[in-house]
């Protein structure tokens, strides 16, 4: 609580006033302080973003020069803004102006980190931990009192070292400076300080405004925090609350508070030597002490502001491949009419000659010397295979047994933590007669393996119409008329029939009746399985009577649900994705060839396809790894990472002091986490850069080769057609892998177990 003024103070204080406003009034006719340097402005409050945090962070490590400004709201007296100004330098180790490039200027509303529905992401304490390091250096005017000293009761602040903070105060140093530089000295008596709007009128003969210091600094000066959307029947505008006048307000409330800090900024680099600028010893720091970070600079740049970007736009080759197939087109009318000539004398030549082929031969050679002739190359022939990754999934949840009872239960199930314990206990104490929660326990165990039963239904049904080739593909039209079913029985369908029913030596004899009969008794196991459990939970029902309630049923649905059945469910629509893909792409496979193409044209189809598949999905991993960090859903093998922790922490008396050491290996930790993932980030983007240019170098040979290459090279106007087709399957399978991932790692707080 603030102590209650005296009169006498209240006199001065009004007598100070005064002269600060005739001051500012007398000096307003001189032109309006500019800093001489671009600078970006960033507020922080419950409104930002995560990876704006992010991306702060990685520029608060690399640099060394802070100036800080305080405000104290007028109203409510508490401590309101911390501004900071970011000087970002060439070279760190030398304060000039000429080395300074793009500040960035933060101000901190500390009113404003929270709100009733949002509340500020919890990686800002790691922001406030980077900038207020006793290594770094920062430059005040005035208060030889340390002002941060007055944000301790804030979140964020509390924990920092404030009292080691490295504090140059400007205001002392410029005196010095102007009284060796000047013969004329306004303030004489060593009592008297320069105020920062006298120094900057003498200096720069520039207008600081100082007339809104005593302000309602609370009130927030981010223009997100005043946005509403106002939709009607056909769009939406984005309108703010403020009026003109309080909008005029808000923007000279936000022009004082970054000019304060610009402003010491200038002061400073004008008199640069006089300031006791020393390389401070980062001994808090255990990796500067290695000087791991004195090539950081050239690290790789990973965008993190580009994580909601989507990893596959509409600028992209696919409208090329459409205006290479029309400039083609529009090219070589008169070349293509007399390739169909060729064709036609060909086919009838083939015609001819298979007459006299001996009908028990069922290969046709062809000769090495018939260049020009197409080759036989058929679909089974081709290398062109697309990789498919399956999810990972925890084998206690996937494993099937006839007595489920003894069946090892999934981690959400079990009793160590036993989060299903502490779900139905408020259901459970509500009855007059206890129920055993292990009777419960085994309910919600048959209910999770029916929900994934049911979910490997859907999975092998989709297994079995790829067989049959009666799976629904998207029509996209071309110049073919191939209206064929294949038969395409997945990898996973191959793989369990020869670990299961065959030895090697037989796998030869399997066709597609064996293929189809192993399917359909897989899902009458599935059916059959879940027709027990079904009864057994019956079973329990009706051991349980009357005190088994529907509501208890419903949390058990929602429980299993949450924790168990949508992480399968996850993996079994990727699943469906890349069987419905595979089989796509195996059709286009077939209209391509039959085109009968030249081995050539082959060699450039399907090393288009090859490159085009790696480049997306090498994006398409940088933009999960994105997602992963968006919603803080961290490979597992994150969990398992560990520092080797001093063996003597745990001994240290001093309770303070042991905390203290803890929290410093915790941060520790988890900067290292934080660069790891970052590593990982950086070499993923690394790789998909790599392969944007082998597609790009190849589908440049490309074009070239459909430009001026010969015509036994050149992709006719359907081939074209037909990479296309596939190059957009591409994309929309790709694109759909990457939603559902995004969509589970949205749901994955939820359901992470």
């Amino acid at each position: 609580m603030e102590k209650q003024k005296t009169l006498q103070q209240k006199q001065r204080q009004w007598r100070q006033n005064q002269r600060k406003h005739h001051l500012n009034k007398k000096l307003n006719n001189l032109p309006k302080f500019t800093p001489g340097q671009s600078y970006e402005i960033i507020f922080i409050n419950y409104m930002t973003a995560f990876f704006v945090l992010l991306n702060l962070i990685k520029r608060a490590r690399t640099t060394k020069y802070f100036t800080i400004d305080t405000e104290t709201d007028d109203i409510s007296g508490r401590p309101a803004l911390i501004q900071l100004q970011l000087i970002h330098l060439e070279n760190n180790n030398n304060f000039k102006e000429e080395e300074a490039i793009k500040s960035t200027i933060i101000i901190f509303e500390m009113c404003r980190l929270r709100s009733e529905t949002f509340n500020i992401h919890p990686r800002a304490q790691e922001l406030f931990d980077v900038i207020f390091h006793p290594s770094n250096i920062f430059l005040t005017w005035g208060n030889e009192d340390n002002e941060m000293l007055k944000f301790q009761n804030y979140e964020f602040v509390h924990s920092l070292p404030l009292t080691s903070l490295h504090i140059i105060n400007v205001q002392g140093k410029f005196k010095n400076w102007y009284n060796s530089t000047y013969t004329h000295r306004p303030y004489k008596n060593p009592g008297d300080a320069w105020s920062l709007q006298m120094a900057i009128s003498t200096i720069y003969k520039q207008f600081l405004d100082k007339s809104w210091t005593r302000s309602n600094w609370g009130q927030g000066l981010d223009i997100r925090l005043y946005l509403n959307l106002e939709f009607n029947a056909i769009n939406y505008n984005v309108k703010s609350s403020l009026t003109d006048e309080e909008e005029q307000t808000r923007l000279k409330l936000v022009n004082y508070a970054i000019d304060d800090c610009l402003a010491v900024t200038k002061l400073a680099f004008q008199i640069g030597p006089y300031l006791p600028i020393k390389e401070i010893n980062r001994c808090d720091d255990i990796f500067h002490e290695h000087d791991d970070d004195v090539d950081e600079d050239q690290d790789p740049y990973v965008a993190f502001d580009n994580f909601y970007q989507d990893f596959h736009t509409k600028a992209d080759e696919d409208d090329e491949l459409l205006q290479l197939l029309t400039a083609y087109d529009d090219k070589n009318t008169e070349e293509e009419q007399q390739q169909r000539q060729l064709s036609q004398r060909l086919s009838q030549l083939k015609t001819t000659t298979d007459e006299h082929i001996d009908t028990e031969s069922t290969i046709t050679i062809v000769p090495a010397t018939t260049s020009k002739k197409r080759s036989s190359i058929t679909p089974a022939t081709s290398n062109y295979q697309m990789a498919t990754k399956k999810t990972k999934t925890n084998d206690n949840e996937t494993e099937y047994n006839d007595d489920d009872g003894d069946a090892e239960l999934p981690r959400f199930l079990s009793r160590t933590k036993d989060i299903f314990q502490e779900t139905m206990k408020p259901l459970l104490d509500k009855l007059s007669k206890p129920i055993d929660i292990e009777i419960l326990r085994t309910m919600a165990l048959y209910k999770f393996r029916i929900a994934v039963d049911d979910l490997n239904t859907f999975l092998w049904t989709a297994y079995l119409h790829s067989g049959q080739g009666k799976l629904q593909v998207s029509k996209q039209p071309t110049t073919t008329t191939t209206t064929r079913n294949i038969s395409l029985w997945p990898s996973t369908v191959k793989e369990l029939i020869k670990k299961t029913r065959y030895k090697s030596d037989d796998i030869n004899v399997v066709n597609d009746n064996t293929f189809e009969d192993f399917v359909r008794a897989m899902l009458r196991d599935f059916a059959g399985h879940n027709r027990s459990r079904s009864n057994e939970i019956k079973i329990q029902k009706q051991i349980l009577a009357n005190s088994f309630t529907l509501e208890m049923e419903e949390a058990i649905d929602k429980f299993v649900e949450q924790h168990g059945t949508a992480f399968h469910r996850a993996d079994t629509e990727e699943q469906i994705a890349i069987v419905e893909y595979e089989y796509e792409d195996r059709l286009i496979d077939f209209e391509f060839y039959d085109q009968t193409p030249y081995r050539e044209q082959v060699v450039v189809f399907q090393n288009i396809s090859e490159r085009k598949y790696e480049k997306e999905t090498a994006k398409m991993s940088v933009a999960i790894l994105k997602q992963r960090l968006l919603y803080n859903h961290l490979p597992d093998s994150f969990e398992t990472i560990h520092l080797p922790e001093p063996v003597s922490l745990e001994t240290i008396q001093n309770n303070t002091m042991r905390q203290r050491l803890t929290e410093q290996y915790n941060k520790i930790l988890q900067r290292t986490k934080a660069d790891m993932f970052t590593m990982y980030i950086a070499t993923e983007q690394a790789k998909a850069d790599e392969c944007v240019k082998e597609f790009d170098r190849d589908y440049a040979e490309m074009k070239e080769t459909q430009s001026t290459g010969s015509p036994h090279k050149r992709l006719t106007p359907t081939m074209l057609q037909l990479l296309r087709k596939r190059v957009q399957n591409i994309n929309k399978h790709l694109i759909h892998l990457f939603n559902l991932k995004t969509r589970f790692f949205d749901k994955a707080p939820t359901v992470k177990n």
